[in-house]
């Protein structure tokens, strides 16, 4: 039941973030037009509603299904398929836990005009915090969960697609990692369109950069699977319809469970891809998960405001980054250590870096640009 409990409130989130393409209903957070709106029992403290729930809810989207990645504290993946239905509920269904037993769950979702998302679950705790973003299309969308009583969770996903083959996949990628035990990597790979990769890591806090390679298969609908299962391995996930993003988990048995995001390398951009604000999930090791506003200059200049946090203390300050060419993000910011690595898309919209923290508590990260 626990499981249960957990998942269930982790796809809530992601369906609710795909709802942002609907028509204005009214502003402000009551359940009438928002119905994942605080409980009056909840408790949020005053600036985490200000934040958060005091913005304007748009309509629900039509009935659309999605393929997610999750990663628990604790050294739990999960691959979930989940629909998002145009009256405002959500169902989903489990289709890799690692933890065990394959669970299922119901509720509800609200979007908000600038893409943050919320989302309730049927078997609701007070004091459960359900929160994230989605890109303006909605096909992309990422969230952070705060459980009363359970660990917090971290969770990417994409609307499923129809169609697609192993050429989605082809080209080149940057990937950013963050393994159980404070584990965090940067790799590139390469996929050749015909089911072979092969990938080198580039930094490894463990240590020594390891390579190799092996075979992938990309479903119609998007679903992504890695190797053949022969060692009781499992990476499993899910890929964006233009091939341009995925996500995966890694569930090893006999090592330590891990999520991973690639973005595809470009050509000639430079730190004007980045420009403007953009809504940030990211899961810290020790299980504190965070939800922040990250404004680009367009220059090479960038502020971080928390808009919530699970434990710790709000983070607000000014930092510099730089993209290269081929899409290659470094941040440099006034709390972590000398590497943060990344990779921003194409078109600027969304980005993915691992962090080695001077607290010790290194971190993945995803943003996604506001939607207005």
């Amino acid at each position: 039941m626990r499981s249960y409990q957990r998942f269930h409130k982790n796809q809530i989130i992601l369906f609710a973030a795909a709802a942002i393409v609907g028509l204005i209903l009214s502003t402000g957070c009551n359940e009438e037009n928002c119905p994942t709106c605080p409980d009056t029992t909840d408790t949020i403290v005053d600036t985490v509603y200000d934040t958060i729930y005091d913005d304007t809810c748009i309509d629900p989207i039509s009935t659309t299904s999605y393929y997610f990645v999750d990663y628990e504290a604790g050294n739990t993946v999960r691959l979930v398929e989940a629909d998002l239905f145009s009256d405002g509920n959500f169902s989903m269904t489990q289709l890799v836990n690692s933890e065990g037993s394959l669970e299922g769950g119901t509720g509800v979702y609200s979007i908000f005009d600038d893409g943050k998302v919320s989302i309730k679950s049927s078997d609701h705790d007070i004091g459960d915090t359900i929160l994230g973003a989605t890109s303006s299309d909605t096909s992309i969308m990422s969230f952070i969960i705060n459980h009363a009583q359970w660990p917090e969770e971290f969770a990417i996903g994409f609307k499923k697609s129809n169609g697609l083959t192993n050429a989605a996949l082809t080209g080149d990628y940057y990937i950013a990692a963050y393994e159980y035990n404070n584990t965090v990597r940067f790799a590139e790979a390469s996929l050749d369109g015909n089911g072979a990769m092969s990938f080198q890591q580039l930094f490894d806090t463990d240590g020594s950069l390891g390579s190799g390679s092996g075979s992938y298969s990309v479903a119609g609908d998007g679903r992504l699977t890695t190797g053949d299962g022969s060692t009781g391995d499992q990476v499993v996930g899910t890929i964006s319809s233009d091939g341009g993003m995925f996500a995966c988990i890694g569930w090893y048995p006999a090592y330590q469970n891990e999520i991973f995001i690639g973005i595809k390398k470009s050509l000639g951009l430079t730190n004007a891809v980045l420009n403007g604000n953009y809504y940030v999930t990211n899961y810290e090791h020790g299980g504190t998960v965070r939800l922040a506003e990250l404004i680009f200059d367009g220059q090479g200049g960038l502020s971080y405001q928390t808009l919530y946090y699970s434990a710790g203390s709000a983070l607000n300050f000014s930092g510099a980054y730089s993209v290269a060419s081929d899409g290659l993000l470094t941040l440099n910011l006034p709390l972590s250590g000398p590497t943060i690595m990344g990779v921003v898309s194409s078109d600027g919209k969304t980005f993915t870096c691992m962090e080695v923290s001077v607290n010790g508590h290194n971190q993945l990260l995803f943003g996604t640009q506001r939607a207005n």
